[in-house]
């Protein structure tokens, strides 16, 4: 499934799941011939939320390779440096 590339799906039938809403769009991606994992976000690994037919799903597009997207989402130097940088102001307070 990691190294499968993923699509972009549009619902078509929602084969009588509560998990899936018709015309939405969804990351699908490969699991054998009739069976796809069904993702509402762009990682399946975080958030696939069942298996499911081919058939319940129109493909639209294809999602670009993981390392592309992913170099994307990753933070800055500058980012990263203002929140290591971040003064520390610890204090104690008692909830009783």
């Amino acid at each position: 499934m990691a190294t499968e590339k993923g699509y972009i799906a549009k619902c078509i039938n929602t084969g009588g799941t509560v998990n899936l809403q018709i015309n939405k769009k969804y990351y699908v991606y490969p699991n054998g011939k009739d069976t796809v994992y069904v993702s509402k976000e762009f990682h399946p690994k975080k958030a696939h939320f069942g298996c499911y037919y081919t058939s319940y799903f129109e493909l639209l597009d294809e999602i670009p390779e993981m390392g592309e997207a992913a170099a994307e989402e990753i933070p800055s130097v500058e980012e990263i440096e203002e929140i290591v940088s971040a003064p520390e102001n610890h204090e104690q307070m008692s909830l009783f």
